[in-house]
C-alpha cells in the first residue's frame, strides 16, 4: 500500500478451529479520492474471498506477481477471509491451479454451496464484524462437509513459509515424499510449484522484517535474514515479483505485511 494510507487495513486471528486452514479474516475501509494511484497487491501464497462494498463475494486466487489495482471509492468497506497455502481444495472444492489468474465470483466456482453465504452477507449490511463472521462460518461449514484435508500440502506450505530459504529436497525428505510428488501436490493445491511459493514467501518475509525490525535493517542484512543467497539474489526476485528493486519498493511503499505469517500451524 502507498504511504499516503489510502486504505485502512486490519487483520484478525481466525477462530482456533479454523487456524490450520485460515490465515486471518481482514477488513479495509477505503480512504481513496478521485485520481488516487493504483495500489500494489503483493503475492503471499494465499487465496482470499473478498467482499467489496455491496458486491457479490469474489475469490482472489494465489498470484505469481504483484497486481496493481485502482482503489475503490472512498468509504467502501472491504471484508475478506484469507486461506493458507494449500487450503483452497478443501474449502472451495477445486484445485487452486483451476482458478483464474486474478478474480472470479465465488458463485461461479462453488455454485449452490455459496448461496447461504450470499444471504448472510446481504443480512450483514455494513457491519464488518458480521461480514467477517459470515465468511468464517461459511469456511467452517465447508471444512465440516469436506473432511479430505491436504495435510501434506499444508505442512509443505507451512515449512516454506516459516523457512523460505529451505532446500526443497530437504522439505520433500521431511515429508517422506519425492521432489516430483512435492511439486505435483503443491502445484495443484497452491496454483504454482514449491519453488514459486518459496520465492513468494522469501519476499513476504523480507517485507515483514523490514516493517517490524528496529532499527530498520540494511538491505544486505535483510537479504540474509529472509533466506536469500545474497543481496543481488533478493534484488532479482523483487524485480521479478514486484517490478521494483527492494530499495525502491521499501522507500516508496508501505506494504500490508500479513501478521498471519507469525501464526503458522503445522
Amino acid at each position: 500500500m502507498l504511504k499516503n494510507f489510502l486504505l485502512s487495513y486490519c487483520e484478525f486471528r481466525p477462530p482456533t478451529e479454523l487456524a490450520t486452514h485460515v490465515a486471518c479474516t481482514w477488513c479495509n475501509l477505503s480512504r481513496a479520492v478521485a485520481g488516487a494511484p493504483a495500489q500494489a497487491i503483493i503475492p503471499d501464497g494465499c487465496a482470499d474471498i473478498i467482499v467489496f462494498g455491496d458486491e457479490a463475494p469474489h475469490i482472489a486466487a494465489p498470484a505469481r506477481t504483484t497486481q496493481w489495482v485502482n482503489p475503490p471509492p472512498v468509504g467502501t468497506l472491504i471484508s475478506g477471509i484469507r486461506f493458507r497455502p494449500g487450503a483452497v481444495r478443501r474449502i472451495l472444492g477445486c484445485d487452486a491451479i483451476e482458478l483464474p489468474d486474478w478474480s472470479v465470483e465465488l458463485e461461479a466456482v462453488c455454485g449452490r454451496r455459496s448461496w447461504p453465504l450470499l444471504a448472510e452477507l446481504r443480512a450483514a449490511g455494513r457491519s464488518d464484524a458480521r461480514r467477517r463472521a459470515a465468511l468464517a462460518g461459511w469456511a467452517r461449514h465447508q471444512l465440516d462437509q469436506n473432511t479430505e484435508a491436504d495435510h501434506l500440502v499444508l505442512r509443505a506450505g507451512a515449512m516454506l513459509t516459516r523457512a523460505p530459504g529451505s532446500n526443497l529436497t530437504a522439505v520433500a525428505e521431511a515429508l517422506d515424499i519425492s521432489t516430483r510428488h512435492l511439486h505435483r501436490s503443491v502445484s495443484a493445491a497452491c496454483g504454482y510449484g514449491p519453488k514459486t511459493l518459496q520465492r513468494i514467501m522469501r519476499l513476504q518475509t523480507s517485507l515483514r522484517l523490514a516493517a517490524t525490525q528496529r532499527p530498520a535493517p540494511g538491505l544486505a542484512h535483510l537479504a540474509f535474514a529472509a533466506g536469500y543467497a545474497d543481496q543481488s539474489h533478493m534484488t532479482r526476485e523483487f524485480l521479478d515479483i514486484t517490478g521494483l528493486t527492494p530499495g525502491r519498493y521499501l522507500s516508496g511503499f508501505d506494504p500490508e505485511v500479513g501478521r498471519w505469517l507469525g501464526t503458522l500451524r503445522h
